[in-house]
């Protein structure tokens, strides 16, 4: 191969890669990946999990997940109402509803029993005073939720007990709810 034609090859090739990355970068910017949690199935109980009897029924629960004997299986399972715990999930978030403090986390309200000192798993209180965190996103749309953490390249928010990875780069700003005290 000559030098003309190793120099055009060459030209070709990075004008090439030059226009494949930089259309990349813009379609990456616009997507927002959406994530839910996945039907979890375990044989043994996870590790750390505590055991829980709970209405003659046995539950394993680890880091505010509660998982069920299926099939000779152990599945995740929504939080049993009135089961109750002696410590809360280490990214639990205090809301205060109708004067009531409850603390918040996938999808689960707690609410503390001094007199026993537990927190018991109760109903969603559904009230519109709930004071929740806020991401404005790029094309303009604004998420209302809860932050549970992430990367330098991804964004973990609850909406509603989903839970979506948002890229960086497609947030505007993130507002914090006021911390508990």
């Amino acid at each position: 191969m000559g030098n003309k034609a190793l120099f055009k090859y060459l030209t070709l090739f990075l004008f090439t890669a030059v226009f494949f990355a930089a259309n990349t970068g813009i379609n990456a910017q616009r997507r927002v990946t959406k994530k839910t949690y996945k039907r979890v199935v375990h044989v043994h109980p996870p590790n750390g999990a505590v055991k829980i009897a709970h209405r003659n029924v046995n539950y394993h629960f680890v880091d505010g997940v509660f998982y069920k004997l299926k099939n000779d299986k152990y599945v995740v399972i929504k939080s049993p109402r009135g089961i109750r715990i002696s410590i809360l999930p280490s990214r639990a978030k205090a809301v205060h509803i109708g004067g009531i403090k409850y603390h918040y986390y996938y999808g689960t309200y707690y609410e503390y029993l001094p007199d026993l000192k537990v927190y018991e798993v109760v109903d969603n209180p559904k009230a519109d005073s709930i004071i929740t965190d806020e991401i404005l996103l790029i094309d303009g749309r604004k998420l209302e939720g809860f932050y549970l953490g992430g990367t330098s390249s991804l964004v973990q928010f609850e909406v509603h007990t989903e839970v979506l990875e948002i890229p960086v780069e497609d947030i505007v700003t993130i507002n914090f709810a006021p911390l508990e005290e």
